[in-house]
């Protein structure tokens, strides 16, 4: 569990409508993704709104929202996952404050939910 990773570094990047983003799962061992909430995103401290957020892991590309209907889909943890948001405006080469709170419910631990909460200043490529 690599806490200093769950915002992948150098992976914040441009996207037609917004940036794609690259997380890692903040846990010891894979989880399936409905037991994965994302709880927030901010850039610059501007919230990002999460219904216009997709969710990449393995080549399956799906809306957050869909996240807690894929139990057959695990992320593993050496694995990289990608969000990609919609924020019109940004700027490539500029520095963006990124923060993401990111929720996880292990399927084998009763009641426990962890939530883990990172910022990480980033170049947009």
């Amino acid at each position: 569990m690599m806490l200093d990773k769950v915002i992948e570094p150098d992976s914040l990047r441009a996207a037609p409508d917004g940036f794609t983003l690259g997380l890692r799962l903040p846990w010891y061992r894979a989880i399936p993704l409905s037991n994965v909430e994302l709880d927030e995103v901010l850039i610059d401290g501007a919230p990002v709104a999460l219904d216009g957020i997709d969710f990449e892991l393995d080549g399956t590309r799906l809306p957050v929202s869909e996240l807690p209907g894929k139990t057959d889909q695990f992320w593993w943890v050496p694995d990289t996952a990608t969000i990609a948001a919609q924020v019109p405006g940004l700027e490539r080469g500029r520095d963006y404050d990124v923060q993401v709170t990111l929720s996880i419910y292990p399927p084998y631990i009763r009641g426990l939910r962890r939530a883990v909460r990172w910022t990480r200043k980033m170049e947009l490529k």
